[in-house]
């Protein structure tokens, strides 16, 4: 039986205030809207960190780990994003002292070109194959004991293009959201990949606060083999 605890997780932010110089305003009294207009984006360099304990068969496992997390802005419609990850994993050895194996490797390194209905995506990207790992994955969002078994067998990371979007599917209380990918096989150590495609669709009913979609993978390459899941996400009041 595994159990894990989180000792430790913060987020660290660190924004670079690299805009230009700020239009002033007329005097005279303002709207109550908020005005989007003037506001510019920047880049903005944060992460997290995390202390983590487990217990397997009464063997203590410690492990550290290190997020950082990069968004760069180009104009109203590019934006260049980067997430890496450094852990070490320290338990003790036959000889009773204690030793550790460090880890590292990069999430996802990829350039957007945002629309209204449709985001193109192209570099690294997380695998769109269920919803863990872009939305409970980070170490301040988790709280599972163990990562789905899901994750494994189609979840990860891609290497080549994506589209994914959303909208109202013919009425505000159903929205649609969708992702297709192809992935390009790679075998460097950190950004390794299969060649494989897949999407995702979801429904979303804004009144309940419900979600449920499916996914689709397959690869294209050794057993050629195809995955399919679906999903189910309902947050109570």
């Amino acid at each position: 039986m595994l159990r894990s605890k989180k000792a430790f997780g913060s987020f660290l932010g660190l924004v670079l205030l690299l805009s230009g110089a700020v239009q002033g305003q007329d005097g005279g009294t303002q709207d109550a809207a908020f005005d989007v207009e003037g506001i510019q984006a920047v880049p903005v360099l944060t992460g997290s960190t995390a202390y983590l304990t487990r217990v397997t068969g009464g063997q203590f496992q410690d492990a550290t780990s290190v997020s950082p997390l990069l968004l760069v802005p180009m104009g109203k419609r590019w934006l260049l994003e980067a997430k890496g990850g450094l852990s070490d994993t320290f338990s003790k050895n036959a000889q009773g002292n204690y030793a550790g194996k460090v880890s590292y490797g990069l999430g996802y390194a990829q350039a957007d070109y945002i629309t209204k209905y449709v985001t193109v995506t192209a570099g690294r990207f997380i695998t769109p194959f269920g919803i863990y790992g872009e939305r409970l994955a980070p170490n301040w969002v988790r709280n599972l004991q163990l990562t789905p078994l899901s994750v494994s067998i189609a979840g990860g990371g891609s290497l080549g293009g994506m589209l994914r979007g959303g909208f109202p599917a013919g009425t505000e209380k159903v929205n649609l959201n969708y992702a297709a990918y192809f992935s390009a096989n790679n075998t460097n150590h950190i950004v390794a990949t299969k060649r494989s495609t897949g999407g995702r669709i979801g429904f979303f009913f804004p009144g309940p606060r419900v979600e449920m979609g499916a996914s689709f993978q397959q690869l294209l390459q050794d057993d050629r083999f195809h995955s399919v899941g679906v999903h189910f996400v309902w947050p109570p009041n």
